[in-house]
């Protein structure tokens, strides 16, 4: 089956932001495949991937559908709901006046609250703009901060400091105070753990050759590993081919008779998920499946 990726674009252009799931409805294929299509079109450039997520994935959405990304709203926690309303409200809100916890929900905003700096009399300033907001609406948000300050800052008065007393004993300098010298920070690894390039090493066990083999089979081939729990949980970086040519894919593999809902909702990727596993779902597994989780189950 040939797939037009233009057809597609144009699909997301009328009916975005979207979630796999429609795509999968329109083409007629499983979620995992729409998925696969919709981040190799993000890869790409010619789509956009949203921070925050709905019912556990993001959105896909093209150029000029900003506004709609709105619908985000009512999935945030009420801690990023309070700063995502100021934010629409004020338009721009600088950081060093919010209370902390505003100040860490913006910068958790990321698809919401863009970050500015402005050199104020040497001092390099952070404010948060609406994302939807114009040039001319950032600018005069920015005057009236700025004559707040103006406003509010309490004049510095010189203290005058008497002149000692001709028996005043000199005073004794103490010596300069040597550097504070760091401890060299711990360099972390570039990008997510279970995501990066390992070396390479020998199978961790009997469970791990098992899931190979089924892999094989599906004509799946593995270019990153990363052994979690030595014989009961591996992580990879597959590509599978697919009418589109080669798409990665995060295949987590999983020894454990029962799988429920905390295992899938902690599975996280860039990438559409598979999980192969030598268990079963649960019941709440299964519910939280259905509510919007997009992981495709391959039980071995």
């Amino acid at each position: 089956m040939g797939l037009d990726k233009g057809a597609i674009l144009e699909f997301v252009r009328r009916n975005g932001p979207i979630l796999p799931v429609e795509l999968a409805r329109n083409l007629e294929v499983n979620i995992l495949f729409a998925s696969a299509i919709l981040s190799e079109l993000v890869d790409g450039g010619h789509l956009k991937l949203t921070y925050a997520k709905f019912g556990g994935t993001p959105l896909y959405y093209s150029t000029g559908q900003e506004p709609k990304l709105q619908i985000l709203r009512e999935k945030l926690p009420d801690a990023l709901k309070k700063a995502y309303d100021l934010l629409r409200e004020k338009k721009v809100l600088g950081d060093d006046s919010l209370p902390p916890a505003y100040r860490v929900a913006l910068r958790e905003l990321r698809d919401f609250a863009k970050r500015i700096e402005v050199d104020s009399e040497g001092q390099q300033l952070i404010y948060w703009k609406w994302y939807l907001s114009s040039n001319e609406e950032v600018r005069s948000a920015l005057n009236a901060e700025q004559a707040f300050r103006l406003e509010t800052e309490k004049p510095q008065i010189p203290v005058v400091q008497p002149a000692p007393e001709k028996s005043q004993a000199p005073a004794v300098q103490s010596a300069p105070e040597k550097p504070r010298v760091e401890p060299p920070k711990e360099k972390l690894p570039p990008g997510p753990l279970k995501e990066r390039q390992l070396k390479k090493e020998g199978s961790s066990g009997e469970f791990e050759e098992k899931v190979l083999k089924f892999l094989r089979g599906k004509n799946i081939s593995i270019t990153k590993r990363d052994v979690v729990r030595k014989g009961k949980e591996i992580d990879f970086i597959a590509k599978m081919k697919t009418d589109l040519g080669e798409l990665n894919v995060f295949i987590k593999a999983k020894d454990k008779k029962k799988i429920d809902d905390s295992d899938l909702a902690l599975i996280n990727s860039q990438y559409p998920i598979v999980l192969v596993t030598t268990g079963q779902l649960t019941k709440k597994a299964q519910e939280f499946l259905k509510s919007g989780k997009y992981v495709l189950v391959s039980q071995i």
